[in-house]
């Protein structure tokens, strides 16, 4: 029989050195928490793992991802 992964229990000591390092890497150290469940690190490493993709593209692209992570207020009113 297949044992299904346990994605509830407290992230794994391999997240949290992982998601620690890259936090830091992609200048989020806020992302970071020592008590995220298994499925929220593996989120958040998925997600600052992109951001750090996107950080090694030329600077168009590092434009784009400043924007995109910093949206400015709609001129509207």
């Amino acid at each position: 029989m297949h044992k299904k992964p346990n994605v509830v229990g407290q992230m794994t000591p391999e997240q949290t050195a992982l998601l620690r390092k890259i936090a830091f890497d992609a200048y989020e150290p806020e992302a970071f928490s020592p008590n995220l469940t298994r499925a929220e690190a593996a989120r958040r490493i998925d997600m600052l793992q992109a951001k750090l993709k996107l950080m090694s593209k030329p600077r168009c692209c590092a434009r784009l991802l400043s924007t995109l992570m910093n949206p400015r207020p709609s001129a509207r009113t």
